[in-house]
């Protein structure tokens, strides 16, 4: 701390002066900071948490980490594009095995597992997941034995007969194409057709990416997208010298000057000029920062203040405690969810 303790630079009589700024730092709403913020409120504006009794909004921000409780929809569709580039054939598609100079041979054949197909009198040809053009390919070879230099066309009748099995398996009776699906205690979900995973710690769109993955594995014209239809993960941790230290919801913008008034400031025995911040980067690394909210409320800087996001961790500690970096080892990193990889490192911000 600098010279002079808290107590003596917010005197009774300068504390009346400071209760206008802190009134307005608690109960103004977000346009009045922006105005005062505009670049920190910018930087950070997609963050729009869930309101934990909404069932049909979604977080906006693509920083937002999945968690247990939430409730993520799954949309499936048939790319058209894929279908329209070497489709692969597969079990469930009807095609028609054309054969020059031979109509004898000529069929109409659906695939049946385990992706072969019967023709006189050659008998099973295996053609799952190739294209017409090889299937024909693969045909006329099977039927040299029988006819010279014969000449085959095979055509897709119906197609994606399996995806759209797949889809009907699927459906609800609100839509035959997406599915909702909440995520366990544990971080585990299960996705139609795939074995258990875990997500927790996932972004949306990093688990759209990995599930696109496997599902194209399994079907090749198969897409998805995924939206997050309620998030209860939009938290922060408050602790130290504070009346209520509990994990509270960031239901709308907030600073940390509004949380740590809102969670009950103790005065007499706060270290004000060295709150501590724990935030996590993209690549699940701890960053800290301290936020002189003495300062802040003796001059009211707001650039000193700070935007918060999911699962930062607010530490307010005493006039007492010398060694903050040794409390924080011993204590908040108890706080941290699990997927972060937490240390005993900090990258000092």
């Amino acid at each position: 701390m600098r010279g002079n303790s808290f107590g003596n630079i917010i005197t009774p009589r300068r504390f009346l002066f400071a209760m206008p700024a802190l009134f307005l730092i608690v109960c103004s709403p977000p346009d009045f900071l922006g105005k005062s913020m505009p670049g920190l409120i910018m930087e950070n504006a997609s963050m729009l948490p869930v309101s934990s009794n909404s069932a049909t909004q979604s977080s906006t921000d693509p920083r937002y980490r999945i968690g247990s409780g939430d409730v993520v929809e799954i949309l499936f569709r048939i790319d058209e594009n894929d279908t329209l580039n070497e489709y692969a054939l597969n079990i469930g598609d009807r095609i028609l095995v054309e054969f020059h100079g031979h109509p004898e041979y000529s069929k109409q054949v659906t695939i049946i597992p385990p992706g072969m197909i019967t023709l006189f009198p050659i008998g099973e040809i295996k053609i799952k997941g190739l294209s017409s053009r090889i299937a024909s390919r693969v045909i006329e070879k099977k039927f040299s034995e029988i006819i010279n230099d014969p000449l085959v066309i095979v055509t897709a009748v119906e197609c994606n007969q399996q995806i759209k099995e797949f889809i009907r398996a699927i459906a609800t009776s609100t839509n035959a194409q997406s599915k909702s699906i909440k995520i366990a205690p544990d971080g585990s979900v299960s996705f139609p057709f795939l074995p258990q995973i875990n997500v927790l710690g996932f972004t949306v769109h990093q688990l759209q990416d990995s599930l696109q993955v496997l599902y194209k594995g399994l079907f090749q014209t198969l897409s998805i997208s995924i939206s997050l239809m309620e998030a209860y993960n939009n938290v922060v941790y408050v602790c130290g010298e504070v009346s209520q230290p509990s994990v509270y919801p960031l239901i709308i913008p907030t600073t940390v000057s509004q949380m740590v008034i809102r969670a009950g400031v103790t005065l007499k025995t706060a270290n004000l000029a060295a709150i501590t911040v724990i935030s996590h980067n993209s690549q699940y690394q701890q960053e800290r920062c301290t936020i002189d909210m003495e300062s802040f409320l003796s001059s009211g800087n707001y650039g000193v203040d700070k935007l918060l996001k999911q699962y930062d961790v607010i530490f307010i500690p005493s006039k007492k405690i010398v060694d903050v970096n040794r409390w924080i080892d011993l204590y908040i990193n108890q706080l941290i969810p699990r997927f972060f990889g937490v240390s005993a490192g900090y990258s000092l911000k």
